[in-house]
Order: C-alpha cells, then sequence, then structure tokens
C-alpha cells in the first residue's frame, strides 16, 4: 500500500498557523454551545430564557458564559430594557452576521452525514 503524505495536515505546506483565517475562526465559534448559540441567533433577537429552551443541555452558567465571550469578541450585543420584570435580548452583530456563510455551510454538511 502506498502512503501519501496529506501537507494541509501539519501546515507546513499551507503556511497556516494559529494566526490563519481558518483558525482564527474556529477559536472564534469553538466549541458545540458556541456555534448553537450564533445559529439561534442568526433567526434575530432572542431573549435568554428562550435560548436556554431553545439549547436543550446547556446550563444556565454556560449559557451566560458564552453570551459573555461572544459579547466581547464583538459577534454578538446585548440589550437591556428598563422594564419591570427585566427584559435582556442578544442579537448578532453585523460581524456575527458575517457567519451565516460558515454555519450555512455546516448545516449543509451536517445534513449529509448518517444519523
Amino acid at each position: 500500500m502506498k502512503t501519501t503524505r496529506n501537507p494541509t495536515a501539519s501546515g507546513d505546506d499551507t503556511g497556516c498557523t494559529l494566526a490563519c483565517p481558518v483558525a482564527k475562526t474556529a477559536q472564534l465559534i469553538d466549541g458545540r454551545w458556541t456555534t448553537l448559540i450564533v445559529r439561534d441567533l442568526l433567526s434575530g433577537k432572542k431573549r435568554y430564557s428562550e435560548m436556554l429552551s431553545s439549547l436543550q443541555g446547556i446550563s444556565p452558567k454556560m449559557l451566560a458564559a458564552r453570551l459573555r465571550f461572544l459579547e466581547a469578541q464583538g459577534l454578538v450585543s446585548k440589550t437591556i430594557y428598563a422594564v419591570v420584570p427585566p427584559k435582556t435580548e442578544y442579537e448578532l452583530t453585523a460581524k456575527g452576521q458575517q457567519l451565516h456563510s460558515v454555519i450555512q455551510a455546516m448545516a449543509t454538511f451536517g445534513a449529509g452525514l448518517p444519523d
């Protein structure tokens, strides 16, 4: 059997380091929950409670941490309304909306995978 080396696996022949565009994007949407939060927000503004119920299995602590991370990265904005009870909504920023094609590509790829 002939063995061939995959030059992109090590990054040697592509010049791709941790600073390359693919690595930087992967770092932003790293992890199951971050990607799913972005996916949910692509359809528009959501309240914290809506996301907590739609993201089955996520803990409140994890959701809060991921939202803070996405906000710090400039992908999500948070609006707090001065009403009783307090109302907070999250939405993707223009930068976050740019992930639409990435999430769509993941959905297309995932649709072709066996269950």
